[in-house]
């Protein structure tokens, strides 16, 4: 979901792990950039508002789906799975949303998962995945700590690929 860090972060363990990855973005630039960054492909959400379906069509189905936006996505997410496919829920940006459809749940055989912090030994193999994989967050921008408060805008204003960075002396 998107060109944020958890999105950019989800890409690059994904494909480390040999994974066919689909991303959903709000403009072409972020789709495009993704893609050169290994997303086999991408929808546009703001102009595809059945991105669920656009993404299964795309892809024949995916096997996860991670949400890093809150309830509110979980319909297109839905219809965006293969079946047996998972819902791994992380974000609380939007705890709002319509009815889950259960039909479609129980027709997909899907599982929605609520994901927070893992144990140490989740930890300690996420740190070595990281290190075998050379994985590193995406740095949209550095800002020097004088200027902190530009961060902070730059963070709420949107359109970020990547994470702010605010540099110590």
């Amino acid at each position: 979901m998107g060109s944020g860090g958890v999105a950019l972060s989800a890409l690059q363990f994904a494909r480390a792990a040999g994974a066919r990855v689909y991303v959903t973005v709000r403009n072409n630039a972020a789709g495009e950039a993704l893609v050169r960054r290994g997303a086999a492909g991408y929808v546009n959400s703001t102009t595809e508002h059945d991105w669920g379906d656009a993404i299964h069509a795309l892809s024949k189905g995916v096997d996860k789906v991670v949400d890093s936006v809150g309830v509110s996505i979980l319909a297109q997410a839905l219809a965006a799975l293969a079946p047996g496919g998972e819902i791994a829920t992380l974000g609380l940006f939007d705890a709002t949303g319509g009815p889950l459809d259960g039909y479609a749940l129980l027709g997909k055989q899907a599982r929605i998962r609520g994901v927070a912090v893992g144990s140490e030994a989740m930890h300690r193999d996420l740190v070595r995945h990281v290190e075998t994989h050379d994985i590193h967050p995406v740095i949209d921008r550095r800002i020097d700590f004088l200027e902190a408060p530009a961060a902070y805008m730059a963070q709420t204003a949107g359109g970020l690929f990547g994470k702010v960075v605010i540099e110590l002396g």
